[in-house]
């Protein structure tokens, strides 16, 4: 299935796709110009053709002006691991590329600014060696290629910070549009879940003396009872501090890791984005969707704990940046993990919940 079947059928939720992009653009637009159709598919078309040339060039620095830092990392890793071998990629683009904007998100800064392209093209795609000679290929020199890239906003104009493949990418499809910050209703909720369980509770070094004595119910019940005196001890607002955290793991996977660091520990946040160990290998987590969120232990403290069990489905695999070697997971199917992490009550009234254990992150 390539990437054209997965933006023509079924027809009529295609249809209604770019019917409702348009329409979000329209109104992203009237905020930023940037986020116009015509502006968003030059842009994109523009950067394609600009970024094969350099990637055949070896042209890092080249790069580095129309790609987001954390793709520089692996990037960089990729090219200089064909260098030690004396081998360059030369990519030509002999038809397209072929842009269509699936997606967008228009939100009150412009770091978390995106938009979503899907891109088709027919590429030479062939690696040289020092004499200049073609190595020879299984999947030979001519590729008909399809991928979703997602576009950030850097000093004024878009760059790629995101290259997914067909399958992986595919979640983008059903993703929601985000025109306005006032229209993103899965923040405001956030937002409204977190103020109020911020205006109903106690001091951390207090939590440990609110559990009654005669308690003996499970660790779901042990949360309900403390929420009637600590809002943020409630199943929803642990359930929302999942979720943020859960969105900014997958913003770090090709973004900025500071929006995770500010919702786990350091050791957290390695367990996170690389969970073998080694940071030469990633975990990527594509369409992230969390399934459950169970409640496993309550811990009073102090410092008072949660352990909860979290179920998190999409396309999840572990790659090497330096080869894109898959080492775990896959790219190709969704998945589901179970992992445990630890929340630990924090004095941050927007974000209570830190999360300073993680594990059980590694796809299967």
């Amino acid at each position: 299935m390539g990437l054209r079947s997965l933006l023509r059928r079924p027809g009529r939720d295609r249809a209604g796709r770019e019917s409702a992009v348009r329409l979000a653009a329209a109104e992203a637009a009237q905020d930023d110009p940037l986020f116009a159709p015509e502006a968003v598919v030059r842009r994109a078309a523009a950067l394609f053709v600009a970024i094969q040339r350099a990637w055949s060039a070896d042209d890092v620095a080249g790069l580095g002006r129309m790609v987001g830092p954390e793709l520089m990392v692996e990037w960089e890793a990729r090219l200089g691991d064909l260098r030690r071998r004396g081998w360059r990629n030369r990519v030509d683009v002999l038809e397209g590329p072929e842009v269509r904007y699936v997606g967008l998100t228009n939100r009150a800064g412009d770091a978390e600014d995106q938009v979503v392209v899907t891109v088709t093209a027919t590429l030479r795609d062939v690696v040289v060696d020092r004499r200049g000679d073609v190595i020879p290929s299984d999947d030979g020199e001519i590729a008909r290629i399809g991928e979703f890239w997602t576009l950030g906003k850097r000093a004024g104009d878009w760059v790629l910070v995101s290259v997914e493949q067909e399958r992986e990418g595919a979640h983008h499809l059903a993703s929601p549009l985000v025109a306005a910050p006032e229209g993103d209703d899965a923040r405001l909720r956030a937002d409204a879940v977190m103020e109020l369980a911020a205006a109903d509770r106690v001091d951390a070094d207090r939590v440990a003396g609110l559990l009654s004595p005669a308690f003996s119910g499970d660790a779901r019940a042990a949360a309900l009872d403390l929420s009637t005196v600590d809002a943020r001890f409630a199943p929803d607002v642990l359930a929302t501090a999942v979720g943020e955290v859960a969105e900014a793991w997958a913003r770090a996977i090709d973004g900025p890791d500071e929006p995770l660091a500010a919702r786990t520990t350091p050791a957290a946040l390695r367990a996170l984005l690389h969970p073998t160990g080694d940071r030469g290998a990633r975990l990527v987590v594509r369409g992230a969707q969390v399934r459950a969120v169970t409640i496993a232990a309550v811990m009073p403290g102090p410092p008072a704990e949660v352990r909860v069990q979290v179920d998190v489905e999409g396309v999840q695999y572990v790659e090497d940046r330096a080869t894109t070697e898959v080492l775990a997971g896959s790219r190709r199917r969704r998945s589901r993990t179970r992992q445990s992490w630890t929340l630990r009550l924090a004095d941050d009234p927007r974000r209570p919940w830190v999360v300073v254990d993680a594990s059980g992150a590694l796809p299967r």
